[in-house]
């Protein structure tokens, strides 16, 4: 396989739905198909996005608000997520958002682990037929992939330490208050919260630093 051919099937094993206007497409089309780009840090009411983002609601200025559904027509962000305007302050620049499980695996005891009808099935960067896990799967296997420094994923109960563990990168779950959840779809309001994915601790150490801090629309960070 050429490193063309390596490069693209890596961008497919992603599925980043979403590229943000903080990179211009021109740059993002050296890495990947335009098709295939996508990022972590953000997806829903309030805009979040070099790092990638899986976020359920808010993420970036102008990208679509949904959770990987097909639901007609698209509402764009109008705001950014708290933890996405902490991460610009702090100098990220946010390439777009990646895929994850449609409903954050929540649609069905037997949902496959990466797929949605937004971006179709995410794959393992190492073995592309294997379980990726999820829902952050996309968050995962772009730090796996090294399609961006850092990403960020939200988790209820897996959905970033799994797609950590299988695609062997480093994922933290903050204890629920440390991490602003404005602008993220709950599936519960005692457990989810976003975290980061990254190929190392210190960059995990250092995005959480970053996107931790009080935030008055989530009472449970003040």
């Amino acid at each position: 396989m050429s490193t063309t051919d390596s490069t693209t099937a890596t961008a497919r094993a992603a599925r980043v739905v979403t590229v943000t206007g903080d990179l211009a497409p021109d740059t993002l089309g050296a890495v990947m198909p335009h098709e295939h780009l996508l990022s972590d840090f953000g997806d829903g009411t309030e805009p979040s996005g070099p790092l990638t983002m899986e976020l359920l609601g808010e993420v970036s200025l102008g990208l679509p608000n949904r959770d990987n559904l097909l639901l007609g027509d698209e509402e764009l962000a109008v705001r950014e997520a708290f933890l996405v305007q902490r991460l610009r302050a702090a100098g990220a620049v946010i390439l777009g958002k990646t895929n994850l499980s449609e409903w954050a695996n929540f649609r069905s005891t037997a949902s496959s682990s990466g797929w949605s009808a937004v971006g179709g099935q995410t794959n393992n960067p190492y073995v592309l037929d294997r379980n990726p896990c999820g829902s952050s799967s996309g968050s995962g296997v772009a730090a796996a992939a090294s399609l961006a420094a850092v990403t960020v994923g939200t988790e209820t109960d897996g959905s970033i330490v799994c797609p950590a563990g299988i695609n062997g990168v480093v994922g933290i779950k903050p204890t629920v208050g440390l991490v602003s959840r404005a602008g993220v779809v709950p599936i519960s309001l005692v457990q989810d919260t976003a975290g980061p994915l990254t190929r190392n601790v210190t960059d995990a150490a250092a995005v959480l630093s970053v996107i931790q801090g009080a935030d008055p629309r989530d009472p449970a960070t003040v």
